[in-house]
């Protein structure tokens, strides 16, 4: 995980305009190499509870956390593979509605993954699931639940042949 910049100081209006500028060079330091052409990016109400969900109830791995000046956490990314997911924080009052807006996340393991304990775990721990678990006929085992924002997320992975 980088270390997080407390240094940065950012108005609410600057914060918007250059939370690329700072995914960017993040994103860059961190894999020490070309940046990723894209990443999708997730405008959420609580980093924090987001990236609990992405982090301990999916069991992606964390590779930012970065600070306000009051020590709210306002950008934070997950990794899955070669994918990064940027998690960042709305701005007060922003109204979100994530399930009117078609986004939706695919997160596709392995094969010998076992997705059906991840969807039981995920149950149990109160996720909605809005799309049961099932063999699909593209080749895939998956099921669709909600993040704590609403998102779409869904978990895939190829079927056995």
């Amino acid at each position: 995980m980088l270390n997080s910049r407390a240094s940065l100081k950012r108005s609410p209006r600057s914060t918007a305009v250059g939370a690329l500028a700072v995914c960017v060079e993040l994103i860059s330091n961190a894999y020490n190499t070309r940046m990723p052409l894209m990443w999708p990016t997730l405008t959420v109400q609580d980093v924090e509870r987001s990236l609990a969900f992405y982090r301990d109830r999916l069991g992606l791995e964390q590779d930012l956390a970065e600070r306000d000046e009051t020590g709210a956490l306002f950008l934070a990314s997950v990794e899955v593979g070669d994918t990064v997911i940027m998690l960042n924080r709305a701005h007060a009052g922003t109204p979100l509605h994530p399930q009117r807006s078609g986004v939706r996340l695919t997160l596709l393991f392995d094969r010998d993954d076992d997705i059906d304990a991840l969807l039981d775990r995920l149950q149990s721990g109160g996720a909605e699931v809005c799309s049961p678990i099932g063999n699909r006929p593209w080749g895939h085992r998956d099921f669709t639940v909600f993040d704590p924002d609403g998102y779409h997320i869904t978990i895939a992975r190829p079927r056995e042949k």
